[in-house]
This record gives structure tokens, sequence and C-alpha cells, in this order.
């Protein structure tokens, strides 16, 4: 997985989500009809930081066949971080380990039913699975 572009509060967590567009990446998504015509600033965002993954709540906002064109895949929060667990779990998992140890009275229950009321169950399954079974392989 590559570089992601967002907005937001996450940019003081993650300076480099911090992208500038160019008038290039505002006019690229010019020519495609996307369902809400006031995201294309989102697009441009995704073009500037030159992403493969676009991190939303509303997917139905960025079909996959516009998505396709410009080179990046539009997935949820809970299919980012499931893909993440998969392909990283070892990392995954010491992020689980941190999460618990920073939150007053967390346990890794806790941060995974937290998961769960987030909108991120598969998450939560992948990251429960680490935690009892170990490590595949």
């Amino acid at each position: 997985m590559g570089r992601a572009a967002r907005g937001g509060d996450e940019q003081c967590l993650f300076p480099l989500a911090i992208v500038e567009p160019t008038t290039a990446d505002y006019l690229e998504p010019q020519s495609f009809s996307l369902p809400d015509d006031d995201d294309r600033h989102v697009v441009a965002a995704a073009l500037a930081a030159e992403a493969n993954v676009l991190c939303t709540a509303s997917t139905r906002d960025f079909p996959a066949d516009v998505a396709a064109v410009f080179g990046f895949e539009v997935l949820t929060t809970d299919q980012l971080l499931a893909a993440l667990i998969s392909e990283f779990p070892e990392q995954m998992l010491a992020a689980h380990a941190t999460a618990v140890a920073a939150l007053k009275d967390a346990t890794d229950e806790s941060v995974v039913a937290a998961l769960r009321r987030a909108g991120a169950p598969s998450a939560a399954d992948l990251i429960s699975r680490l935690l009892t079974d170990g490590f595949p392989g």
C-alpha cells in the first residue's frame, strides 16, 4: 500500500497527508462524472498525493470505474484496516498494543469492541484472531 490522501484532523497526526493539488490535479477529474460534483476536490487531493487508496465512508460517491482510471482504489475504513491487518499483521498487532497501552483502562477486548462500534467489524475480527491464534504461517 502506498500513500493516501485525506484532509482534516489526521493532518496533525500524519503531516505527510498534507498535499497541495495543482491546477492539473483539479482539471483531470473534470472530464468524469461523479455522483456528487462537490467531491472533485477529493479526487484532486488523491491525484496530488499519488494515492493508491481513497478511504471514505461514502464509497458510492467515488465509482470504481472512475477511481480505476486515476489509479486508486476506493475502500471503507473497515476495508482499509482489514487489508492492512492482513498484509502487515505484526505491525498492526503492535499498533493495537500501543492503543491498549495508551488508553486508560483499555484491554484487548475493549479496543476490539471499539473497532466494532466504529464500524470496522472485519478489522475487529482479524485483530481478535491474531490475539487468539497468533500470526499465520
